[in-house]
């Protein structure tokens, strides 16, 4: 053998074994039983029905672990046995098996060999596979083209879908025209026009766009631009969210009373929606009718806004003392407190404790009451 001849035949060995290294280096062998009669033909049968580190061993966990079937040797009630049988397994049993490659399928050889779909590229397949040498019983991956495949058998090919929705003023909606809608653009061609919500399950990397985001009415896009684009790399939920800007005017006003809500309704000038807004009604505002005050009696507590009784006069207890809320027959510094706080609470006063607390006979339950107190206090010590 000349010089040149053994220097060609090294750098072709050189790059053999680079080829081979790479493939391991860039490929994922993560099934479990890798390490299982290590350099041997296995005789142990696996969880599957097949030998472990065989072609057929590693499509079933494939088949399990990445398309989740509870795929064995023996799926669907009868024997797949040997990989030359598998397409003729799985058209007993119905299942498909064409010259479509589809991730997750299998690639089924006639020879006896079955691999599972990677990736798909035009005419190209990338399988995952073991004992593809018939003697080494290791994992390897390559591209080949998928004609030289005898057929795809598809038990449950993978697939990513992709769900478009919208919401308007954060509230979901769908299937309704009323608020928005968009085109669908998958790998470039239009799938759906005029939509307002979209489903569909695609092959990963599939690039889709969303296009013509059409507001209706009063609603607008927050993100103010026409398209969204991206690439599949799994389920994906795409969600477009619309505000409302309506131009409300005032068309009427019902007024509250004291114990009946009233309401203001608005109309928009722009899509007729209407709104209204409830004026909650005020409550009555309780004072002493001095007209009705006699000498035992404490007199009407009525409301001084709408003239309503709210309670009837009553008699006052012998010994009762104008400002002795707390009925302990001295007028002291726990009444002024108490006054202060009846102010804000003067609507759940009976109308005895209202009349005690009212020192200036004013009709009225206020801070000048209760300074009254304070003072009368005061002079009392002196």
């Amino acid at each position: 053998m000349n010089k040149k001849r053994k220097i060609s035949l090294f750098i072709i060995s050189l790059i053999f074994i680079i080829n081979i290294f790479s493939v391991r280096i860039s490929a994922e062998n993560d099934y479990p039983y890798r390490n299982c009669c290590k350099g041997k033909h296995s005789d142990d049968v696996s969880p599957y029905g097949s030998y472990y580190r065989q072609c057929t061993d590693f499509v079933s966990w494939r088949l399990n672990s990445r398309n989740g079937i509870p795929f064995t040797c023996y799926y669907g009630g009868i024997s797949w046995g040997n990989a030359s049988n598998w397409g003729n397994a799985a058209k007993q049993l119905g299942i498909p098996v064409n010259s479509t490659p589809a991730i997750g399928a299998v690639a089924w050889f006639k020879a006896g060999h079955v691999a599972w779909v990677e990736d798909v590229d035009g005419k190209y397949v990338t399988i995952e596979e073991y004992n593809a040498d018939y003697g080494g019983c290791n994992y390897s991956r390559r591209t080949v083209k998928s004609s030289t495949v005898s057929g795809f058998i598809h038990l449950k090919d993978i697939k990513y879908s992709i769900d478009i929705s919208g919401t308007l003023d954060s509230q979901p909606y769908k299937d309704t025209k009323e608020f928005a809608t968009f085109d669908i653009i998958i790998n470039g061609k239009k799938v759906a026009d005029n939509v307002c919500s979209y489903h569909g399950e695609f092959a990963p990397k599939t690039e889709y766009s969303i296009t013509d985001i059409k507001p209706v009415g009063c609603s607008k896009y927050l993100n103010s631009i026409g398209k969204l684009s991206g690439k599949l790399t799994s389920d994906q939920s795409v969600t477009l969210s619309f505000k409302t800007e309506h131009s409300y005017k005032v068309t009427s006003i019902t007024d509250p009373t004291c114990v009946k809500d009233g309401e203001k309704i608005f109309a928009c000038s722009v899509c007729k929606t209407s709104k209204v807004e409830i004026l909650h009604a005020f409550g009555h505002s309780p004072i002493l009718d001095k007209s009705t005050v006699e000498d035992s009696f404490t007199g009407n507590l009525i409301c001084s806004t709408c003239s309503t009784i709210i309670e009837q006069s009553t008699e006052i207890p012998s010994g009762a003392l104008k400002g002795d809320t707390n009925n302990d027959g001295i007028i002291s510094v726990i009444d002024a407190k108490q006054i202060l706080q009846n102010i804000t609470k003067a609507k759940e006063l009976s109308v005895l404790n209202y009349y005690l607390a009212d020192i200036n006979d004013d009709g009225k339950v206020s801070i000048i009451d209760a300074k009254k107190v304070i003072i009368s206090i005061s002079v009392s010590v002196r």
